[in-house]
């Protein structure tokens, strides 16, 4: 008999729901190994479970069915759900002839090893290590400095080059003691008096540039004079020679903390970071700040990665998506932080030395209270280490393990890992897999127009910002704030959805920016507030949709390709943010080409969003296999089967919609075997639209 046939009998007899009867009547070749073997059926714990044991075993007798094999009683020996402990099922493709509408994957699933029954043995253990306790915190403050060394770093641009509109600057004799510089002035020629055609101010011996500003006394464009010519040209790549070293930084460093340890790793990084942050106020010229800032790149946000995974590797699954949005708070107050510096110390050598202080606390790295990674320990087949690191972490939570049972638990993960590892696919396949197939293709170029455009207009209107703004510090103290409070506006608002939400942040972004021109035309002076105004909502509208991708991108890219489909966006936003000072850079002498290319660029991130599926109470793709069965249901105006829908149709049964069957309509019998649900029942939007023969 099927395992429906079998529910059905017991659903007709209202008998409850009994493990050893169900493998006395319901058998197929083999044993479900559901505690302590692999299974290839995956189910999920949910926060509702079922409210009747026969709800609760049903789909441990579909998993049976799918592995072919019984009921293991010893994951059932209670009958009954336990609080926050009930299984679900969903719809997916269906599975071998015989096995009559048995669902293959469930909705929204976790890896069968961190299921009910032969979960992660690492997760397992980190629970009863302590979840959340003084040592992930302390390793939490920890990684919050790495993340104050690296938003102090990478948001010190606009302050140290003097980004600003209004410098005054002029050419003057260099004898001259009583030359007075017009506010109004900026020019870097000069006429000499035996000659009648202007000449650069740089060409001349006897002259020098001179410069003034109300808020700044010395920044990179005066002392290295970057005002005039083409050296003009090198002022966007302090910022673009840091984003590309953070380019490199996040790969040297994701290899070096792989083959060294996260820990030995940070133990080399963070002594050549502190040197390079403090070396950069002691550059000569231009060229050899830009190399060092090349070099701060690669170093401060390499070693910030490895930081963040020693945090993640060291937090229970429950807790990470919470430790990792609180260590990345102070990142916000950076801009904040940076505008007040500079204006205290209003000579760019001294606030770099300033901004450099920080990452002197991140030495603790080198001291025994940071730990190395006992998960990268374990995999490595350091068991007595990983072992050792584990009982200290449970001291410092305050909780009592055994040493042996901790040991025996991490010599069964290493196996496991090491069996895994030789079945991963190389990341060149990985990455091929992204451009494939035609939907994931599709879904993958989408995707990187958005994390592209996302990058460089958010970054780009941060320093787009102090660049118009009378007072620079002020704006930039602004920006700070607006982005200290778009993640958490952010987090409310994607509650309600994914696409919807960046459709139409990325769009009222766009049109806004368009509106920056409107404002120059119509208030062509004394405009300061309003183009402010504009800019500062702008800035909270750019970054709540940035930090909204993160999710949207996620959740619609398959678990076998979510990592490297995230780090190649990623890699992209670089490229983008990269750029965005470039283009800051043209405002002075192109003031509407800033404006047409963020809103250009936002409205595309709209359209690419529309085009891009809903995730939102979706289940997770599992591979490409199910991406390209999404996208082919998506063309033909179909979704995914929800329990929504099936609730929906069980309620309109009595409407005379019950005898519609996957056996009786041909064209859902067809649908069914690419995908059903263990009720057999066709889905709402088919039912309404298929007729039966």
């Amino acid at each position: 008999m099927t395992v429906n046939q079998y529910v059905d009998g017991l659903r007709t007899s209202g008998q409850p729901f009994d493990a050893e009867s169900a493998n006395s009547n319901y058998s197929n070749e083999g044993v479900l190994p559901a505690c302590h073997g692999e299974s290839r059926d995956e189910l999920r714990p949910e926060s509702n479970p079922s409210d009747s044991s026969l709800d609760y075993g049903v789909d441990a007798i579909r998993a049976a069915d799918y592995a072919g094999g019984d009921v293991d009683v010893s994951c059932l020996d209670n009958q009954g759900p336990k609080a926050g402990s009930g299984w679900t099922e969903g719809p997916h493709d269906s599975v071998a002839e015989g096995h009559d509408n048995v669902t293959k994957r469930p909705r929204n699933l976790t890896s069968f090893s961190e299921s009910q029954c032969g979960r992660d043995e690492f997760a397992t253990i980190m629970k009863e290590v302590g979840e959340l306790g003084p040592w992930q915190w302390f390793i939490a403050f920890f990684n919050m400095l790495m993340t104050i060394t690296a938003g102090i770093q990478n948001n010190s641009y606009p302050m140290l080059v003097g980004s600003s509109n209004n410098w005054a600057y002029g050419c003057k004799l260099k004898d001259d003691s009583n030359f007075t510089l017009n506010s109004d002035l900026q020019s870097c020629e000069i006429v000499l008096a035996d000659s009648e055609q202007p000449i650069k101010c740089s060409e001349s011996d006897s002259h020098e540039m001179v410069y003034q500003h109300e808020h700044f006394d010395n920044a990179l464009l005066t002392e290295f004079h970057l005002m005039c010519g083409y050296a003009n040209f090198l002022v966007p790549l302090v910022h673009s020679a840091f984003t590309i070293g953070c380019f490199f930084g996040v790969f040297l460093f994701g290899w070096l903390g792989d083959w060294v340890g996260r820990k030995k790793a940070l133990c080399v990084g963070v002594p050549i970071m502190i040197v390079l942050n403090f070396s950069l106020t002691f550059s000569p010229n231009i060229y050899v700040f830009l190399a060092v800032r090349l070099l701060q790149g690669v170093v401060v946000f390499g070693t910030f990665t490895v930081a963040y995974v020693i945090s993640m590797e060291t937090t229970a699954p429950s807790r990470r998506a919470m430790i990792g949005n609180v260590v990345h708070i102070p990142w916000g107050l950076q801009f904040i932080t940076v505008a007040l510096i500079a204006m205290w110390l209003k000579h760019w050598r001294y606030q770099q030395i300033v901004y450099s202080i920080p990452s002197l606390l991140c030495l603790v790295c080198v001291t025994p209270l940071l730990s190395e990674s006992p998960r990268w320990l374990a995999i490595n087949g350091k068991i007595e280490e990983a072992t050792q690191v584990l009982l200290r972490g449970a001291k410092w939570n305050g909780k009592k393990v055994s040493e042996e049972s901790i040991r025996e638990r991490l010599e069964s993960f290493h196996r496991r890992a090491s069996e895994d590892a030789h079945k991963q696919p190389s990341n060149l396949k990985l990455a091929m897999g992204l451009v494939k197939t035609p939907e994931m293709r599709r879904r993958f170029l989408f995707s990187a127009v958005i994390w592209f455009q996302g990058a460089f207009t958010n970054h780009g209107i941060n320093f787009y910002a102090p660049q118009l703004a009378e007072d620079p510090y002020l704006a930039y103290c602004l920006v700070g704030f607006f982005e200290f409070i778009s993640p958490v506006i952010g987090a409310i608002v994607f509650t309600y959805g994914r696409r919807l939400p960046l459709i139409f942040l990325f769009a009222v972004c766009g049109f806004i920016s368009y509106n920056i021109i409107t404002v120059m035309k119509v208030w062509p002076d004394n405009n300061e507030f309003q183009l402010l105004a504009m800019l500062l909502f702008a800035t909270f509208l750019s970054d709540m949709a940035f930090n909204g991708i993160y999710v949207h991108v996620s959740e619609f890219m398959p678990t076998t390709h979510r990592s490297i489909g995230l780090g190649s966006c990623s890699a992209v936003a670089r490229i983008g943010s990269s750029l965005s000072s470039i283009l800051v850079s043209t405002a002075s002498s192109y003031p509407y080409l800033p404006p047409v290319i963020f809103g250009t660029l936002s409205l595309a991130g709209s359209f690419c969003t529309y085009m891009l599926p809903s995730t939102e109470n979706q289940e997770l793709p599992e591979t490409i296999e199910d991406v390209e069965e999404h996208g082919r249901e998506r063309r033909r105006g179909l979704t995914w089967l929800s329990q929504n829908s099936i609730a929906k149709f069980k309620a309109n049964t009595t409407s005379g919609v019950s005898d519609h069957v996957a056996s009786s309509c041909n064209h859902c019998d067809k649908r069914m075997k690419r995908n059903t649900v263990s009720s057999g029942l066709c889905d709402e939007a088919m039912i309404q639209n298929v007729t039966c023969v």
